[in-house]
């Protein structure tokens, strides 16, 4: 017959809820959230050159890009002013689009801002940025359009407000992911900066 010592037992009783009642305070770790980081990419170091040929304009664009003449069917006169500026390697291009102006100033502004309104749904934010260049005649609006899934993330046109009228936007040849995207686009703005900022009037 087996005899029960109800005092250790008690003990035994006593100690364990005191474990019990210790590891329920021990303070937990408060998860954190990881810090937010960006692909590694390897930026090209910047260099221009002037792009002056049969456009009735000029400015400077980057040595790591390439121009690619329109090839679409557009029958419009000016359609052979079109062209990309292929990035090869951010898989991206510059889209620009040139039209002489008629009397129909109005409507190209608004046709600029209409290319922009297509993104809302998919945009958390589109910041206006007034360009304003009076020693070259240019004038206009950029458009930071801010979201991950946005398909152009910056557009802008510019006028001399008389004859001359360019619009330029910036796509990606894949799926829209700007969160990740971010460094390229940043590195890409200085860019957009410097043709804007170096561009001419023929």
């Amino acid at each position: 017959m087996i005899m029960i010592n109800f005092k250790n037992y008690f003990y035994l009783i006593i100690i364990s809820c005191i474990i019990i009642f210790c590891s329920c305070l021990r303070e937990e770790p408060v998860p954190t959230p990881k810090p937010f980081g960006y692909m590694r990419v390897d930026l090209p170091q910047k260099q221009y050159v002037l792009l002056d040929t049969i456009y009735p304009f000029k400015f400077k664009y980057p040595v790591y890009t390439k121009l690619v003449p329109y090839n679409g069917k557009s029958k419009e006169e000016d359609a052979k002013y079109w062209f990309n500026l292929s990035i090869p390697s951010f898989n991206a291009y510059l889209y620009f689009t040139y039209k002489e102006i008629k009397n129909d100033l109005p409507d190209l502004r608004e046709d600029s801002r209409t290319f922009v309104i297509k993104h809302i749904p998919k945009s958390s934010n589109i910041q206006e940025i007034e360009i304003n260049v009076p020693e070259h005649k240019v004038y206009g609006i950029l458009y930071d359009i801010q979201g991950s899934e946005v398909a152009s993330p910056i557009q802008f046109f510019v006028t001399d407000s008389s004859k001359h009228y360019l619009r330029v936007a910036l796509y990606f040849n894949n799926i829209p992911n700007n969160d990740s995207l971010k460094p390229i686009i940043d590195f890409l703005k200085i860019d957009i900066d410097t043709l804007i900022y170096s561009l001419t009037w023929k």
